[in-house]
């Protein structure tokens, strides 16, 4: 997990290398842990590898989420992060379900807002290290 600041009191974890139902647990729970009153954003993406589970396991990452309060969660890919997003959803998260990290830096263009808490997770494979590059040239849309 690596923590950049930006300027506007954005802070983003970086754990976007390595991703599976207990990596995915572990990153929404010390995010929860972190928050100290801030906002809390999820923006998580595909674990690959997973087999038949996978529908389940990203479905029960969302619910999670939710679970631990995030405010909000941004599932990302085009596979089984809609079972992410569904599973937030059901927790009653605000979600975003969207098709690639290109979508998703859009998106965070919008809605983050200073001092927000985010972390991005996914597997290597989901190229979401993009994104935290991507965050940390966006800024809030005032």
């Amino acid at each position: 997990m690596q923590r950049h600041d930006r300027p506007d009191g954005v802070t983003v974890i970086d754990d976007a290398y390595n991703a599976n139902p207990d990596s995915m647990a572990a990153a929404l729970r010390a995010v929860a842990a972190m928050r100290g009153g801030r906002r809390t954003v999820a923006v998580l993406g595909e674990m690959r590898e997973l087999g038949p589970a996978s529908a389940a396991e990203h479905r029960t990452v969302g619910a999670l989420a939710a679970e631990l309060g995030t405010d909000l969660v941004v599932a990302i890919g085009d596979g089984d992060a809609e079972h992410t997003a569904a599973g937030a959803r059901a927790g009653g998260a605000e979600t975003h379900f969207v098709a690639d990290r290109q979508s998703a830096a859009r998106l965070l263009g919008d809605l983050l807002r200073p001092g927000d808490l985010v972390v991005v997770k996914a597997s290597l494979s989901a190229g979401l290290q993009a994104l935290v590059k991507d965050l940390g040239l966006l800024t809030h849309a005032e």
